[in-house]
């Protein structure tokens, strides 16, 4: 065998080396990924079953609540005397609503915040809405946002409204390239977002003046309405406080 040949065998050896090593570089880089990435998934999964296992310890104890409606359920959750029979209503409310929408399992979040059954539907809501945010990131459209956002409470939303507020808009920015034109949008749809966006566009614009003061009317026409819901409920309780149609109320 000749010197060049020894050396190109040589050579290809080496290519062949190194093709190996990078080869066995991406993989083991790929399976630390892999691997990171089931941790993580696993401590959340698991953080999540830790809290499902302590709440579903729970026995019922009184059989009367395992037959009530989810209105009754509701009630004793609020109002009932003995704790063992908040406890029933909220694991059997609790089992109904996970079943349901990740809205209607944070409505129960907030109506009966503090304890063992509403620190489980919350780290449940959590979890879903994280999903969601990355299947959202992941095609990134704005049918996708949007579904992120009717699916999810807002305290979840993160910069989910901006982004699907970049689409929303980008449909319409030859109505919003002069000062003018976009006041007209404003004055024609008359909503808290127009309003807002004419002021982040134009900051020294003629209308900025009437554009915050529409905002502040806006905003303070949706607090009436949320205080108006509060009160409602208040006056809900109270008047289930006076009712002793369930014998449990009684204890």
């Amino acid at each position: 065998m000749t010197r060049r040949e020894c050396h190109k065998r040589e050579k290809k050896g080496t290519d062949e080396g190194t093709r190996k090593t990078v080869m066995i570089c991406i993989i083991a880089v790929v399976v630390l990924a892999i691997t990171v990435v089931g941790i993580i998934f696993s401590e959340d999964i698991f953080r999540i079953r830790q809290a499902e296992e302590s709440v579903y310890d729970h026995k019922v104890q009184n059989p009367d609540i395992a037959k009530m409606s989810v209105q009754a359920l509701e009630e004793v959750a609020n109002v009932a005397k003995l704790e063992r029979d908040r406890d029933d209503a909220l694991f059997l409310l609790l089992k109904i609503y996970r079943r349901r929408t990740i809205l209607d399992l944070y409505s129960f979040y907030e109506n009966h915040p503090g304890n063992r059954f509403t620190d489980e539907a919350l780290a449940i809501v959590t979890h879903k809405s994280d999903s969601l945010y990355e299947v959202a990131c992941k095609t990134n459209t704005e049918q996708g946002w949007s579904d992120f956002l009717v699916k999810t409470p807002e305290v979840l939303h993160r910069d989910g409204e901006e982004r699907y507020d970049e689409f929303r808009w980008a449909k319409t920015a030859e109505l919003w390239d002069t000062e003018e034109k976009a006041w007209e949008q404003v004055t024609l749809l008359h909503s808290y977002d127009t309003y807002k966006r004419y002021i982040k566009m134009y900051p020294e614009g003629e209308h900025v003046k009437d554009a915050k003061k529409k905002l502040e009317e806006i905003k303070k026409k949706e607090e009436r309405k949320i205080l108006n819901k509060e009160n409602d409920r208040k006056r809900y309780n109270e008047w289930i406080k006076r009712m002793h149609k369930y014998h449990m109320f009684e204890k």
